[in-house]
């Protein structure tokens, strides 16, 4: 989910390889996005260039990256629009390697918007400026026509290509039948000046400095920030706060790095981030964390300050960085969230924010979790202010299986116990491939205790006092339980959660998260500010390697009041629906009714694969030589979450 930005006329990138890539193929790599940021520069007039690019190997970073460049060769893929919303990335294939013009014009895709000029609607062949002499249109030449390394684009010297321009308002499309025409009804540049104003002005005598490739050596960094004002002592909240600080710390592997912040009147770093790597360090945590007491005011921004500070700070640079904000108020005191959020997105600090209670400052919340490509979550104010509090920990524990390298959820249910009942069993499919698998059921009250045993699709069962090879039981004094299981058999696996002390009282729930390296996606809705009435576009994106279309997407609005209203989700390129481009894999859904009040909407979706789940073609035009196979898509679920605050959403409360 890329997160890059633009300053001082630099974009600043995160880049995923989806493999091990050896050292040679890494510098192959950065020469490639070298020139690629030369052609960017001369092609905008000296306005735009790359500036640092981070990269990840072995297919880490992949939720924060912009690109995910693939082992294969292919036909690369860009969402329009892509730069900054969670969800998207570019993808290119490994030949890209050698063929720096197919990354500006993907990269022109997912920062400008611009659209391929090849083709018209329905994959038609389309020209725009056809002209075999000049130097224009990047949207609409084959990579044979710009820059490459070596004259097949397969190593070598760099071999300056006749295109390196965007086509204008005087030469753009003379029949009308690109796409590009079709959806905006523009040049390219005129396209992009759109979306970067600064374009227009005339050239003024920038300097082109090159890209900084940035290696990241260090695993997943991730700071738990935690509200401690005296109302998150109210029904709980902080206790509640703390448990899934403590289950995160329990579940952390060897190569993760954690710390947790609390903020009040101001902020303290109670947990320095450290690597997960023996008991002790997680004893010293869960020790502190459990020492964090309630009271005082809301230094929201103090908070955040204190988050980047432990992120930046903890040594070498960081496969992803990452902080998940909790609280129950309005920022008070202190210095101001919109004054750290900057330097959030200039770290690249990706922030999940988590608002529960009545007087929560959610439209805030959303902006720093858009912002920084994270996720805003709304905790109903419907429910009693008890549940609200366990919603917390639920909360947390759903988003660390978000935060790992590769993670994503497969199910999140609850697991209501009949009277009379002790043992309540569910179905959880696990996809081909998962490298690791964890199942956690968690529970509302430290007085009961729950048992869980797994029984994998071989016939293996996994339970207490039974741990095979490659399981990792996660258990301690706490109302939860979980094992973690590397490279999970896939198929169907038996959740069997027993009550030891009887189960009528019992709140408890089951989440399974699994991490892969070829999957990835989300949920997102329109930038904006919506008010009661107003349409909200919702759309999802989910890849396999590459974006993939023809899947199952269901969705529901948790609406303010309790209720509920479906969502229907078409890849059919119909804009009545608001989807722009049929069978692109992105998938949108217009919710449009049944939201006539103020207030926080949560829309929650389920994606499946089905037997004709096919990755999308798409892609930049190829040479008669070239001929690619995109393989199946082997069988996968996921459950997405994101929340967006309509108009003014009442609130009450004390200043803390």
């Amino acid at each position: 989910m890329g997160i890059g930005y633009l300053d001082t006329g630099h974009f600043h990138l995160t880049v995923s390889f989806r493999h091990v890539a050896d050292a040679a193929r890494i510098d192959e790599w950065r020469a490639s996005f070298q020139q690629a940021s030369r052609l960017l520069f001369d092609a905008t007039n000296g306005c735009h260039q790359f500036g640092d690019i981070r990269v990840c190997n072995a297919s880490t970073g992949g939720h924060d990256a912009d690109a995910w460049l693939l082992e294969d060769d292919g036909r690369s893929n860009s969402p329009e629009l892509g730069l900054g919303q969670p969800g998207a990335h570019m993808v290119l294939y490994g030949d890209e390697r050698f063929k720096p013009f197919v990354i500006l014009r993907h990269f022109a895709q997912y920062a400008y918007g611009v659209c391929d000029e090849f083709v018209g609607p329905g994959d038609v062949p389309a020209w725009c400026v056809e002209d075999a002499t000049g130097d224009v249109c990047v949207m609409e030449a084959a990579w044979t026509e710009g820059d490459r390394f070596g004259p097949a684009g397969t190593g070598g010297p760099l071999v300056p290509g006749r295109v390196r321009r965007f086509c204008t308002r005087e030469n753009h499309d003379p029949d009308g039948d690109t796409l590009q025409q079709s959806v905006h009804g523009t040049s390219c540049w005129e396209t992009m000046v759109a979306a970067f104003p600064e374009l227009a002005a005339p050239a003024s005598g920038g300097t082109f400095s090159g890209i900084d490739w940035v290696t990241q050596t260090s695993g997943p960094r991730l700071v738990i920030v935690l509200d401690r004002s005296g109302s998150m002592a109210d029904d709980g909240k902080i206790d509640e706060a703390k448990i899934g600080a403590h289950f995160m710390l329990d579940a952390a592997k060897a190569g993760e790095q954690l710390g947790v912040v609390s903020f009040a009147d101001s902020a303290s770093l109670d947990s320095p981030v450290l690597a997960m790597e023996d008991t002790s360090h997680k004893t010293q945590a869960h020790d502190e964390v459990a020492a964090i007491s309630a009271g005082g005011n809301t230094a929201i921004g103090d908070g955040l300050r204190a988050a980047l500070d432990a992120v930046t700070s903890s040594g070498a640079n960081a496969t992803t960085r990452t902080a998940v904000l909790v609280t129950d108020g309005i920022h008070n005191t202190g210095e101001d969230p919109e004054s750290v959020l900057p330097d959030l997105v200039k770290a690249r600090v990706r922030v999940y924010t988590i608002g529960v209670g009545i007087s929560v400052g959610t439209a805030l919340l959303q902006r720093i979790a858009d912002a920084t490509g994270g996720e805003f979550a709304r905790i109903a104010t419907t429910q009693p202010g008890v549940k609200q509090a366990e919603e917390i920990r639920h909360e947390l524990e759903r988003v660390f299986g978000l935060v790992r390298n590769n993670g994503g959820i497969v199910a999140a249910q609850p697991l209501p116990f009949l009277e009379g009942e002790r043992t309540v069993t569910r179905t959880v499919d696990i996809e081909p491939g998962s490298e690791a698998a964890t199942f956690l059921v968690s529970w509302n009250t430290p007085r009961s205790s729950l048992e869980l045993t797994l029984h994998a699709p071989d016939g293996e069962t996994i339970a207490v006092g039974a741990l095979p090879a490659g399981v990792h039981e996660i258990r301690g004094e706490r109302p939860y339980a979980a094992f973690a299981v590397d490279r999970p058999v896939d198929g169907p696996w038996a959740v069997e959660v027993t009550a030891l002390d009887g189960g009528a009282e019992l709140d408890a729930r089951l989440l399974v998260f699994s991490e892969h390296p070829h999957i990835d996606g989300g949920v997102t809705v329109g930038r904006g500010a919506y008010q009661p009435g107003d349409q909200i576009p919702v759309f999802v994106r989910m890849y396999y390697d590459r974006p993939v279309t023809n899947l199952l997407v269901r969705g529901v609005v948790r609406l303010p009041d309790g209720g509920r209203a479906p969502l229907r989700f078409v890849d059919d390129g119909d804009p009545s629906g608001a989807d722009v481009f049929a069978s692109d894999g992105r998938y949108t859904a217009r919710f449009d009714d049944t939201h006539n009040a103020p207030g926080t909407y949560v829309f929650d979706v389920t994606v499946e694969s089905t037997d004709s789940s096919v990755a999308v073609a798409g892609g930049e035009p190829v040479s008669e030589s070239e001929q690619f196979e995109l393989g199946p898509v082997p069988a996968f679920r996921r459950r997405l979450t994101t929340a967006v605050v309509v108009g003014d959403e009442p609130f009450e409360g004390g200043p803390d």
